[in-house]
């Protein structure tokens, strides 16, 4: 993978290359500057060529829609894939989306 970092480190992304024509941008944050998060991955669609995400939960789907993403398949929550104390009850159930950069 290869990190990018913006913004003294607040803002970043890794790029992983799947090798079979999937480039994702993976790990995407932001606590700088509003805005240099969604700046940083039109970035790297263009410099790196990331063509692909994975997120959790329709919100984080719909703000990767408004950048040109499109779901490709969701998955529903499941407990057993889950990270490690993840907590149902505070943080839901989210499925998770993986999306491909529209045409």
């Amino acid at each position: 993978m290869v990190p990018i970092l913006r913004n003294n480190g607040q803002t970043g992304v890794l790029i992983h290359d799947h090798g079979d024509g999937r480039v994702e941008a993976t790990a995407l944050f932001n606590v700088g500057p509003k805005g240099a998060g969604s700046a940083l991955l039109r970035d790297v669609v263009g410099s790196h060529g990331v063509n692909y995400v994975e997120c959790l939960g329709a919100g984080l789907a719909n703000y990767y829609s408004s950048l040109g993403f499109q779901v490709s398949s969701v998955e529903p929550f499941n407990p057993e894939k889950a990270v490690a104390g993840w907590d149902t009850t505070t943080m839901g159930t989210p499925d998770c989306y993986k999306m491909r950069l529209g045409k």
